[in-house]
């Protein structure tokens, strides 16, 4: 995901993120599903560290304070869960054609979820624009 969100912000990061987990998960699924019951070792510990610090970047390029940011991280982190779990299972409608648009439109709503909650930017006293 480290790669996926570089040199991006925002809605960009938060789709190229979200894509990169659901095409991890769809190249690995059983892969994937094992890492999520593995014994914690100090090598994954430090795996997971890195990859939760790339989300975290890209939560705060919204603007959120940092327990917004640890908030909607397990936010993220379940929601693209459930539907790339229950997409290498076969349990989400079939219907192939539109599965990306699917994907893009729930990554929509949730970057809309972050703007909503985000503080308003602080425009140094000047009112609105």
């Amino acid at each position: 995901m480290r790669d996926a969100v570089a040199g991006r912000a925002g809605d960009d990061a938060l789709h190229a993120m979200a894509h990169a987990y659901r095409e991890y998960v769809r190249r690995h699924p059983d892969r994937y599903l094992l890492q999520l019951s593995a014994p914690r070792s100090p090598a994954y510990t430090r795996a997971m560290q890195r990859a939760a610090e790339a989300v975290r970047g890209v939560l705060r390029s919204y603007g959120l304070d940092e327990n917004q940011v640890r908030e909607a991280h397990v936010a993220f982190r379940a929601a693209v869960h459930g539907f790339a779990h229950l997409e290498a299972r076969g349990a989400l409608p079939a219907r192939p054609a539109t599965a990306n648009d699917d994907f893009d439109a729930f990554i929509a709503l949730f970057a809309a979820g972050l703007r909503a909650i985000a503080p308003a930017p602080d425009n140094g006293g000047k009112g609105a624009a």
